[in-house]
């Protein structure tokens, strides 16, 4: 949530000449709707349904696509086990006050904290980031994404994650 999955992931994917794929994408391409609608029509279940078709669609690819998976796939344990043994599973971590201004500046686009307060979203942030961590933890790698502000940060760090990790 807001690690800057997608942004590094782009940029990683540009750098080292390789597909990128984005699941929020992939699934509002599947469902020929945004992921807000998806969650106003059929609810977070359906939602986490469409994730694992697309992430059970992208582990069979063979041409190493660099994917930007949502926050709360790695939770569920299938998706997980799915991940892992398809490719290199790097978890990216930001304080989170980063993760709030990141937030912050994207209001209408993530369902699970549209309109919330930035208290709120502090208090979000921090209790998802508990939340979600014992599944993070068994990602392959970490990679420090807090730095991924300006253009050049996402280039420094883009070439970063390639020499740790793709190599």
């Amino acid at each position: 949530m807001a690690t800057g999955k997608t942004t590094l992931g782009k940029a990683v994917a540009r750098l080292a000449r390789r597909p990128f794929v984005d699941t929020d994408e992939l699934i509002e391409s599947m469902a020929r709707m945004s992921i807000p609608e998806i969650f106003r029509r059929f609810g977070q279940d359906e939602f986490r349904r469409l994730e694992t078709l697309a992430l059970a669609s992208l582990a069979r690819r063979d041409d190493s696509p660099v994917i930007a998976c949502g926050g709360g796939l790695p939770c569920r344990e299938e998706d997980l086990r799915i991940m892992l043994d398809a490719g290199t599973v790097v978890w990216l971590q930001a304080p989170a006050e980063r993760l709030v201004e990141r937030l912050l500046l994207a209001p209408g686009t993530r369902p699970l904290v549209d309109g919330k307060s930035r208290e709120e979203l502090g208090e979000y942030v921090a209790a998802t980031m508990a939340e979600r961590s014992p599944a993070y933890s068994h990602a392959h790698h970490t990679f420090d994404s807090s730095r991924l502000e300006s253009a050049d940060e996402i280039e420094h760090s883009a070439r970063l994650f390639i020499d740790s990790f793709c190599r």
